[in-house]
């Protein structure tokens, strides 16, 4: 990443996927990316960085698939669509029917966008794995070696097995003279290579200009 002066980018929270045990190894050519079309979606969520109260960006997906032919298969898929930066507007008083319906609306027109951008979103890291019903407890089991693959930040594919994603959320000083940090994005890391998530600096210092 480019250093700039008198911004600091610093990891304010480290998360770590837990699917899988600390042992991994590296492959030397990397097999094929999981394909889930057609896989039933199990859970999705959107990948945001919530600058401040007001201002919220969102980043991208994140999708975990169930094999629809054999529901011990399992793949998750973490993706990217163009940064999206939202100003909510705040109702000074929710019983105000133009107040609200203006904030409806808006929420109406976001989703829509999210729908859209999330159309055209491009995949950074996929796991796969498997699992068995522990026939005493009734839950689920890891069953063998987790696969993963990310994008990194030169645009290839590298691979692993066991290994752990290292989650960073990324925060700096978007404006000179100004002293506190804001949230900015998140930084994905499998062992040396990683991949970024984070708006055009463009927004960021426009949000900044209007505190």
């Amino acid at each position: 990443m480019r250093v700039i002066k008198d911004r600091k980018r610093l990891a304010m929270a480290a998360v770590v996927a837990m699917l899988w045990s600390p042992s991994s190894t590296r492959a030397d050519t990397n097999p094929v990316l999981p394909d889930v079309h057609d896989w039933k979606v199990t859970s999705k969520s959107t990948i945001d960085v919530v600058v401040s109260g007001t201002v919220i960006t969102y980043l991208g997906n994140d999708i975990e698939y169930q094999n629809p032919n054999d529901a011990s298969e399992s793949v998750r898929v973490i993706s990217r669509y163009v940064p999206l930066t939202i100003a909510k507007q705040i109702a000074k008083n929710d019983h105000e029917f133009q107040q609200v319906a203006l904030a409806t609306y808006a929420k109406r027109d976001q989703e829509t966008l999210l729908t859209q951008l999330a159309s055209r979103s491009d995949p950074i890291i996929y796991f796969k794995w498997r699992v068995f019903k522990d026939p005493r407890t009734g839950k689920d089991i890891r069953d063998g070696d987790v696969s993963v693959w990310l994008l990194n930040s030169n645009g290839a594919w590298v691979f692993a097995t066991n290994q752990k994603v290292l989650v960073q959320f990324l925060s700096e000083r978007v404006k000179d003279g100004v002293t506190r940090n804001i949230l900015v994005g998140r930084k994905y890391q499998l062992g040396k290579d990683y991949q970024i998530l984070e708006p055009d600096r463009r927004y960021l210092e426009a949000l900044e200009e209007k505190r």
